[in-house]
């Protein structure tokens, strides 16, 4: 008897444990999710001259890389809360604000999309918007310009207005060159 209770302890405990162990696995999308910390090329384009910005720092690029929220994966993340979030080799962001103040005008509808792969070139950004709700898929406008932007820090990104036509639920899919991006978002 003391023997079957034993086995039946070491059972259940087994049992928790892989419990435990597929509900993290499953549970994963809606846990806060971090980029995996891995190194990431620091590119070799600066903001022109004429603009004074610092040269790229290599450690804050890695950084923002290392700890952003989302997957370094290719594949879809989801936005939720997040201010800023990154997909395979795009950050974008500000979603909240996004969020926030949407109200279909381009003025209400600005996203910055960070490439991890800037180029000298500058590839020109294309952004598809598909409704995940059932709503009518209307077309995306994304304006912006073909150049890179600049934050202070010497970061290139695009500024872009996307305007989504409604609220509801939408993936975004952003590619420029051999940077690609996937979010879905809650409108």
């Amino acid at each position: 008897m003391k023997t079957r209770r034993s086995l039946c302890s070491q059972a259940g405990g087994l049992l928790a444990v892989v419990s435990i162990a597929v509900t993290a696995a499953c549970s994963a999308e809606t846990a806060a999710q971090k980029s995996a910390a891995t190194t990431v090329p620091v590119p070799p384009i600066s903001a022109p001259t004429a603009f004074h910005l610092p040269k790229l720092d290599r450690a804050q690029w890695q950084k923002l890389w290392a700890t952003m929220p989302g997957s370094a994966a290719r594949r879809c993340v989801r936005v939720k809360h997040r201010s800023s979030v990154r997909s395979n080799s795009f950050i974008v962001g500000n979603f909240q604000s996004y969020i926030r103040f949407w109200d279909g005008t381009l003025d209400n509808s600005k996203l910055a999309y960070t490439p991890l792969y800037p180029e000298p070139t500058t590839p020109q950004l294309a952004v598809s918007a598909e409704p995940l709700d059932g709503q009518p898929a209307d077309s995306l406008v994304v304006q912006g310009t073909n150049d890179y932007a600049w934050a202070m820090n010497g970061v290139p990104f695009y500024a872009t207005g996307t305007l989504l036509p409604h609220r509801g639920r939408w993936r975004l899919v952003a590619t420029a060159g051999r940077n690609w991006g996937c979010f879905d978002l809650m409108l």
